[in-house]
């Protein structure tokens, strides 16, 4: 049978997800302007370069780097994406936006909780278990720098 022809789109907003998560998990200064500079487009380039410096460093300092699991929403211009934080395991939703028009650039970045409420702690040993796995993960983080 003839092939399905599908818009280009949904396979550029996760290409310019993958990206940012790359970006993200390397996050060098350098690199993060230049990618600021060659894929943020609209309000996205109202802010300085430095200040998503700022924000990529961070956010890699504070979770480890992210690792993708799967798209949770994917069209024309949004993807929705389940990452994981390496160093804590919290599991979050990464959402780019791109603009309709090549060259796609990003008009939005947004990193939260995926919307289920994340699960209750409910005694005192799936606290002491739950604070050793991430003193654990703290102390591999470091050995890893």
């Amino acid at each position: 049978g003839a092939a399905r022809w599908r818009s280009p789109r949904p396979a550029l907003a996760a290409r310019r997800a993958r990206e940012a998560v790359a970006v993200i998990n390397t996050a060098t200064p350098r690199l993060i302007r230049a990618y600021v500079d060659s894929a943020f487009g609209g309000s996205m380039r109202d802010r300085s370069p430095d200040d998503y410096v700022n924000l990529f460093m961070t956010l890699r300092e504070s979770s480890g780097g992210l690792d993708w699991v799967g798209v949770q929403e994917d069209s024309a211009a949004r993807i929705v994406v389940r990452v994981t934080r390496k160093l804590t395991g919290e599991t979050n939703a990464f959402t780019v936006n791109v603009d309709a028009a090549a060259p796609y650039r990003i008009t939005r970045v947004d990193l939260r909780p995926p919307a289920a409420a994340p699960p209750r702690i409910a005694n005192d040993a799936e606290l002491t278990s739950t604070l050793q796995q991430y003193v654990t993960a703290l102390a591999r983080a470091e050995k890893s720098k």
